[in-house]
């Protein structure tokens, strides 16, 4: 029997015009964990507005393939507007996948191979310059190296210094702004106002850096073997439609908002367990000694480590994105529950990735469940790393050789060890915008070679 919209119940916690903001905006983790107890479809208020979320497997994947009805992400395009444009991200319908097919090139195997060397090289530096034998909080430095990574993929041009710099000073704190604006209603916004114009005026400078570039590059006509230079040759064979200068901005823009948070928090997750679960790091170790030995990694590396991948793919499962929101756009269907046109509703991969129903042992760092036979046991509808369907993350096998080089390259030269003054001690997470890391990664990095 279909019920009403009002008959979803609200998630504990609530408080009156902010909703559960301030259980958000600190750590969701604990709230976003407790919603599949309250049932299958749960509102969630931000501010006054609810957002419906759904806590199954079967509900996630019926947004994601579109059974349980339409969606937009109009309202995501106002927050982010003077920074990112209309990125795909952003689009909905006929739009999104006509941008889809279009940026698709750049993520084709042929041209990830390509990046590949320069994931390896970049991490092997990057591992070279990192202190050894003394503790550190290998969160900033991760997050350098994730950017300098996609920095280097994205526009393989000489950009000059102060153009480099200006793309890693900026992309921070707007990524942090856009986060930000894009889960508070926009009264909440407006009490910042120094916040708005810090953002603004960093947005309007990054964009017209960028707008240079994508200039220098049409009048080269150079393919730098990059990602920028699939976008500005790239043609849609079917329609023959091309992305314009703005477009191509537009999308740049989304590669730094989500090629830079997600790698880097993966890689950080990463460590975290390893440390702790020393047992998987030694044999991790191993597979790298045996498979790569004393030379730097090397592209075809990221297809050769089966056990680190285990590792990796249960990082993500433990630490995957904490929320994803769409708009109904006419009435959706979740179940026994239909919300009308215009309705916001979310899923939580990380809800789901830690829902006993569908992973014995969920708080539990077992890279085993990804081998067989365990892995013949997974329910497949319940691992959405990259989420589902038409809004799948297109950049997911540039995703998977990115982290398995830099991980392959920092255990073939350096031993990570959890620092003794923090064994048993416990860390929190911490949120970047629909990303979720452990808020701090201590380390001690021991040399191996």
């Amino acid at each position: 029997m279909t019920t009403t919209i009002d008959s979803a119940p609200w998630a504990p916690g609530r408080l009156p015009g902010i909703g559960h903001a301030h259980l958000l905006l600190d750590d969701p983790i604990p709230l976003i964990r407790r919603l599949p107890d309250v049932g299958p479809v749960v509102r969630v208020g931000l501010g006054p507005r609810p957002v419906y979320l759904v806590t199954t497997a079967e509900l996630l994947r019926s947004i994601g393939l579109g059974t349980a009805g339409r969606f937009h992400r109009d309202d995501l395009i106002e927050p982010v507007a003077p920074f990112a444009g209309r990125t795909l991200v952003t689009l909905s319908g006929d739009d999104h996948r006509r941008r889809r097919r279009l940026i698709a090139p750049a993520f084709h195997r042929n041209r990830i191979s390509a990046y590949s060397p320069e994931f390896g090289r970049i991490a092997e530096d990057w591992v070279a310059r990192l202190p050894v034998g003394e503790p550190i909080d290998l969160v900033p430095e991760v997050d350098r190296l994730a950017l300098e990574t996609l920095i280097a993929t994205l526009i393989a041009a000489d950009l000059g210094e102060q153009a480099r710099s200006t793309i890693q000073s900026d992309s921070p704190l707007l990524l942090a702004e856009a986060a930000f604006r894009t889960l508070m209603p926009r009264p909440l916004r407006r009490l910042r106002p120094a916040a708005e114009r810090r953002f603004l005026t960093a947005s309007a400078r990054l964009r017209g850096l960028l707008r240079d570039i994508v200039a220098q590059y049409r009048t080269s006509g150079t393919d730098h073997g990059d990602l920028l230079s699939t976008l500005v040759t790239g043609v849609d064979p079917g329609t023959g439609e091309s992305l314009d200068d703005e477009t191509i901005i537009d999308e740049m823009v989304g590669f730094l908002m989500g090629g830079v948070e997600s790698p880097s928090g993966m890689l950080v997750s990463f460590v975290h367990e390893l440390v702790r679960a020393p047992e998987v790091r030694d044999k991790a170790v191993a597979e790298v000694d045996e498979v790569i030995g004393d030379r730097p990694v090397r592209a075809e590396d990221a297809t050769a480590l089966p056990y680190l991948r285990t590792v990796l793919q249960e990082t993500m499962r433990l630490w995957a994105p904490w929320i994803n929101m769409l708009t109904a756009d006419g009435p959706v269907t979740l179940g026994d529950v239909t919300v009308p046109s215009g309705t916001m509703v979310g899923f939580s991969a990380n809800m789901i990735h830690h829902d006993p129903s569908y992973y014995p042992e969920p708080e539990r760092f077992r890279p085993e469940r990804w081998s067989d036979p365990e892995a013949e046991l997974v329910d497949q509808s319940a691992v959405v790393p990259f989420g589902v369907g038409a809004r799948r993350c297109p950049g997911d096998h540039f995703s998977w050789a990115q982290l398995t080089l830099q991980a392959a390259a920092l255990l073939r030269t350096r031993l990570p060890v959890l620092p003794t003054q923090d064994v048993g001690r416990a860390v929190g997470s911490t949120t970047k915008g629909v990303g979720i890391r452990p808020s701090t990664a201590r380390v001690v990095l021991y040399p191996r070679r």
